[in-house]
C-alpha cells in the first residue's frame, strides 16, 4: 500500500511541476494565441466535456483506433507464429517490415488521402505503423520461451496450435499484455495526428484541426490533453489487467 501511495504522490508532484512550468512559460510568452494559460485551458476542458459533439468525435476516433489496433494485432500475431515456425518466413518479412518502419507518417497520410477517404486514411496509417511494432513485440515474446520446453513439445509431437495457446501465450502473456497496452495507447495518439492531417470530419483530430483554423488555442490544447489522458488511462488499464491475469508474477 505504501508503494502505491508513494507512486501516486510522485505522479501528483510531477503533474503540479508541469502545470507550474506551463504557467511560467505562459507568463514569459505573454501571448494567449501562442501559449494559453493553464486556467483558461482547464476551463475549456469543462466546456469540451459538456459538448455532445466532442463525445461523438471522441467515440469515432476511439472506434477507428481500436479497429486499427485489432487488425494490426491479428495480422502481427499470425505473422509472428509463421516466423517462429519458419526461419525462411522470418527472413522474408524483414525487408517489408523495415520499409513500414521507415516510411514518414505525414507522407503516407498525404498519399493515402489520394486513394482513400479522410475517414479511412487514418485507419490505414495507424495500421501500417502499429503492425511492425506489434510483430516485433510478439515475436520477441515468443523467442523468450525456454528452448528446452519447445524441444519437449517436439518430442511429444504437440501440434503448433497447442504450442501457441498452451505454451507460448501463457508464458509470454504478461509481456504481450503490457506491450498491447502501449501499442493501443500509441494507436490513439497516431490516429489523432492522422486525423488532424486528414481533417477527418467528426473526429478528435478534426476538432483539433478546426480549432487551429479559428486560432482557439485553449480548445486545441484541451482536446490534446484529452488525447494524452486517454493514452495514459489505456496503459494504466492494461497494466492492471496484466496484474489481474498474471498474479503469479513477482512484481518489483
Amino acid at each position: 500500500m505504501k508503494k502505491y501511495l508513494k507512486k501516486a504522490l510522485i505522479y501528483s508532484l510531477a503533474i503540479v511541476l508541469m502545470v507550474v512550468a506551463w504557467h511560467v512559460v505562459y507568463k514569459i510568452v505573454a501571448n494567449d494565441y501562442v501559449v494559453p494559460s493553464p486556467w483558461e485551458t482547464f476551463s475549456k476542458l469543462d466546456d469540451v466535456w459538456n459538448n455532445s459533439k466532442f463525445w461523438v468525435a471522441y467515440g469515432n476516433t476511439m472506434l477507428r483506433s481500436v479497429i486499427s489496433f485489432a487488425i494490426s494485432f491479428v495480422v502481427a500475431f499470425v505473422l509472428a507464429v509463421l516466423a517462429k515456425k519458419s526461419n525462411l518466413i522470418r527472413e522474408l518479412l524483414v525487408p517489408g517490415l523495415s520499409v513500414l518502419r521507415s516510411i514518414p507518417t505525414m507522407a503516407v497520410v498525404l498519399m493515402l488521402l489520394v486513394w482513400l477517404t479522410p475517414k479511412a486514411a487514418p485507419i490505414a496509417v495507424t495500421l501500417m505503423v502499429i503492425l511492425p511494432m506489434l510483430y516485433t513485440s510478439i515475436l520477441s515474446a515468443f523467442d523468450q520461451v525456454d528452448g528446452e520446453l519447445i524441444s519437449m513439445c517436439k518430442v511429444y509431437k504437440i501440434s503448433w496450435i497447442r504450442r501457441v495457446f498452451g505454451v507460448y501465450l501463457p508464458i509470454s502473456g504478461a509481456y504481450l499484455t503490457a506491450e498491447s497496452g502501449a501499442a493501443l495507447s500509441f494507436s490513439v495518439k497516431l490516429m489523432v495526428s492522422a486525423e488532424v492531417l486528414s481533417n477527418t470530419y467528426k473526429s478528435l483530430g478534426g476538432m483539433i484541426s478546426q480549432s487551429k483554423v479559428y486560432m482557439d488555442m485553449p480548445e486545441m490544447l484541451a482536446l490534446t490533453l484529452f488525447a494524452v489522458a486517454t493514452g495514459m488511462i489505456i496503459e494504466l488499464l492494461f497494466k492492471l489487467l496484466e496484474r489481474v491475469l498474471f498474479k503469479w508474477r513477482v512484481y518489483d
